[in-house]
């Protein structure tokens, strides 16, 4: 059997993992750090409509039709969408472990089945 601390070192020596790790954890820093970083609500109007991406460095992404500002919708939604994971995960391992444990806890079976009536 292989020890955990071996099992942890060739789980990091793959360089996808560290990529995927190092993604997934800047997401979740910069979704949760929103507020600290854009001053204004992902709806409220911030610019005028239609500005491409790259023109204007206050919305590098650029605005919608409404004037809001792309890069703040983009990462509320991803607050929002981290949330939804995390919760219906959180959900789904309830269900697992209320069957599992279901499952694995024997009812009581009688010592001698009845005689069916025919």
């Amino acid at each position: 059997m292989i020890a955990k601390s071996d099992r942890i070192k060739r789980f990091l020596a793959q360089r996808s993992t560290l990529v995927s790790m190092v993604f997934l954890a800047g997401c979740v820093i910069v979704s949760l750090a929103a507020p600290l970083l854009f001053e204004h609500d992902a709806f409220a109007m911030q610019g005028e409509p239609f500005i491409w991406p790259g023109t204007d460095m206050k919305h590098p992404l650029g605005t919608d039709m409404f004037g809001r500002d792309i890069l703040t919708g983009l990462v509320y939604g991803a607050r929002i969408s981290l949330a939804i994971g995390l919760f219906s995960a959180l959900i789904s391992t309830c269900i697992g472990v209320v069957i599992g444990s279901s499952a694995a806890v024997p009812l009581a079976m009688p010592k001698r089945l009845p005689a069916s009536p025919r």
